[in-house]
Parts: structure tokens; sequence; C-alpha cells
């Protein structure tokens, strides 16, 4: 019962409930081939929203929605 209190008490809905824990999951970035026009860097794709962004192991974090990123091999 105090478990559903806290629940409730946070307003979110469960399929925003789903999503947050969906992002929260880390998840590989997508390296892309695109032209970034900067010399020995590597281009990746966010799996979640498809953002662009440069560089290896730059966040723990898509820029653009918050995805968590696994730079793990």
């Amino acid at each position: 019962m105090e478990v559903l209190a806290k629940y409730e008490e946070t307003g979110l809905t469960p399929e925003q409930v789903q999503e947050l824990k969906e992002r929260d999951t880390a998840k590989r970035p997508i390296k892309t081939t695109d032209e970034t026009g900067i010399k020995y860097t590597d281009s990746y794709r966010c799996p979640n929203c498809g953002g662009n962004f440069t560089g290896t192991g730059i966040a723990d974090y898509c820029y653009h929605c918050g995805q968590r990123l696994d730079w793990s091999e």
C-alpha cells in the first residue's frame, strides 16, 4: 500500500514511468558513417531518438533525449 501511495504522489501515468525506466536503461550508441568534418573522430546516433553526436565516451546520456548510453565494448 505504501509503495502505491508513493507512485500516486508522482503524478505520472504508468506509460510515463515505463518510458523513464527504458530511458534509464543504458543502450549502446549506433556508430554511423556520417562525415562530420572533424578529423580522427567518430559519429554516433542515439538508439532512442536518433540524435547525432561526435566522439567516443563523451557523454553518459544523449544530449537530445536523455537516453543513458553504454560505451563499453
